[in-house]
């Protein structure tokens, strides 16, 4: 039987190269789902939204899924023509070469504070706004933020599973192999909880 295609948005935590092949939560998924990843790495939530404009016309049983980041973060676009021709979108990378530094950390620190206070809540609406009218793709909403969860449990999922640091593979805060399964098997769960998840190798390694 063909797989119903399933859409996802987000940063790095849709296409980090770790924890490895066929162990990363997208790789699982694809046990069940024609998976389409749209994600790219240390983006901001605006450009997040934008990466629904790659789908294509819904088709019966497609599905999206939006994992959401740091509300911290500031929209990329916003950079100046030789970085984005470049591709260097992250903040190390910004940091380091922007010659405004100083006021790029500001506006991150005041994008948080904003958040913090309630001050974007068009924005939050808007994404809520967002998910009702993909309704017909019956999305689900994840973030893997606790900053941004606290703004939007109401329609958004907060997954926290262990990280790479955490099961003692290195010095990353994205998923580890255990925490890789999890969030699998967490977000499968929400997509169809009549599917059983595939068994976890405990013995994978990288």
């Amino acid at each position: 039987m063909e797989k119903s295609r399933l859409f996802i948005c987000g940063d790095s935590w849709i296409n980090f190269g770790y924890p490895g092949p066929d162990l990363h939560w997208t790789d699982y998924l694809k046990n069940h789902f024609d998976v389409h990843l749209l994600g790219l790495a240390d983006m901001d939530n605006i450009s997040i939204i934008y990466q629904l404009g790659q789908v294509p016309q819904y088709k019966e049983g497609d599905r999206i899924i939006v994992v959401f980041t740091e509300p911290s973060r500031i929209f990329r676009r916003y950079m100046v023509e030789d970085y984005v021709k470049k591709d260097i979108w992250c903040n190390k990378d910004i940091k380091r070469r922007s010659p405004y530094d100083s006021d790029l950390v500001n506006l991150q620190d005041l994008q948080f504070k904003m958040w913090v206070s309630g001050m974007r809540k068009d924005e939050i609406n808007f994404y809520k706004f967002l998910k009702l009218n993909l309704s017909k793709y019956n999305p689900i909403f994840l973030t893997w933020s606790p900053e941004f969860a606290k703004k939007t449990n109401d329609f958004v999922e907060l997954i926290e599973v262990s990280s790479l640091e955490d099961e003692g593979i290195m010095q990353d805060s994205h998923p580890g192999i255990t925490g890789c399964y999890d969030f699998y098997s967490r977000t499968l769960n929400l997509l169809n909880n009549s599917i059983k998840p595939i068994p976890f190798n405990i013995n994978s390694k990288l």
